[in-house]
């Protein structure tokens, strides 16, 4: 692991969970958004987005490697139980009986990750999406599908 703006700052990966890489340090750590080399040769790349701490940085794999892949399924097959759970006949009219109480209502459904492979993604996103909303009038309501 190397940061190309100093090769002498050597890294060793700590943990890799799908396309996120925990890399740690025992010296400077390298500036977000810096680009790491890892692998055979440094055929893959990371983008740094976090500095977890004085040690440690976390980064994006941004060469695709086969567990991201495989993983694309797993995810699909997530979104596709979360429609049939929140679109089931009882929870719409559930959710059409309280629109019609509240004029200009909001629903939304929010889709995360259902393996953790993005650390705290689906409980960033949520309250990104409840935050958002929040700025709006009327009544909202926020299904997420994914687990925490």
């Amino acid at each position: 692991m190397e940061d190309k703006a100093s090769l002498s700052n050597l890294g060793a990966v700590v943990s890799v969970r799908g396309s996120v890489v925990d890399i740690g340090f025992d010296e400077h750590l390298p500036p977000i958004y810096s680009l790491l080399r890892a692998g055979e040769e440094g055929r893959i790349a990371i983008e740094v987005s976090a500095q977890l701490d004085a040690h440690r940085v976390r980064g994006i794999a941004l060469t695709p490697t086969q567990r991201p892949a495989r993983s694309l399924g797993d995810y699909y097959r997530t979104v596709e139980l979360g429609l049939v759970a929140c679109v089931s006949q009882d929870r719409a009219a559930a959710f059409a009986e309280r629109q019609g109480r509240a004029a200009g209502a909001i629903g939304a459904i929010v889709f995360g990750s259902d393996r953790g492979l993005l650390g705290q993604f689906n409980e960033v996103l949520t309250d990104f999406v409840v935050h958002t909303l929040g700025a709006l009038p009327g009544e909202k309501e926020v299904w997420a599908v994914g687990e925490t």
